[in-house]
């Protein structure tokens, strides 16, 4: 379990938003006040731009496509500096060659896609965390990983770099020590102390 936050926690990143910011070596995020914008959201995973703020806790970056719904909008995003420590620590992790297990839950194949103004912002999921894997062991040769998808696509597999599983969760009521033990029977190298996970994340 990671004990500190990495820039893509929390919110809505799609594979293919990682993956440019990454290929851009970019250095934090939602840098660039010219491209923040508000959003409502108009239904489940479906946002519409709006004109100005008007109140909105979401907000985009149209350069990446990255939503955040937690950082109180596109205002209070405008000169915030936490994004760039979590990429240097991102970085930082990468470079030190550590195990690490990259964790990509989508949505339940039941449920919409995320969608602004109409138009899908994340595209084939698989391709583009193939992508990532690509870019992974091409930049950082020596780091030991793994990315391991939930609901990337309708297919389930398992590969060296890359394994997909199609689920029903997440739900509200899932206890996120059975989510972390689940992860873990997925790959056998990793471990997990399910009284830990129930300590730390709650049951």
């Amino acid at each position: 379990l990671r004990r500190v936050a990495y820039p893509f926690d929390w919110l809505k990143a799609e594979p293919a938003a990682i993956l440019l910011v990454l290929q851009q070596n970019a250095q934090t995020l939602f840098g660039d006040p010219a491209s923040l914008c508000s959003l409502r959201a108009s239904a489940t995973n479906r946002f519409e731009e709006m004109s100005c703020s008007d109140g909105s806790v979401i907000a985009m970056d149209r350069a990446t496509g990255l939503i955040s719904c937690h950082d109180g909008g596109a205002e209070e995003l405008r000169g915030e500096t936490k994004y760039a420590r979590r990429m240097h620590r991102l970085y930082t992790t990468l470079e030190a060659a550590r195990r690490v297990v990259f964790l990509f839950v989508g949505l339940p194949v039941k449920d919409c896609p995320v969608t602004v103004d109409g138009v899908p912002v994340g595209g084939d999921h698989l391709s583009h965390l193939w992508s990532l894997a690509r870019h992974f062991r091409g930049r950082y040769p020596s780091l030991d990983f793994h990315i391991l998808a939930y609901n990337a696509g309708a297919v389930e597999f398992t590969s060296e770099l890359l394994s997909n599983q199609c689920v029903g969760w997440p739900e509200e009521s899932t206890p996120w020590d059975t989510v972390a033990c689940m992860v873990a029977r997925r790959l056998p190298r990793l471990t997990v102390n399910s009284a830990f996970a129930a300590e730390k994340l709650g049951s």
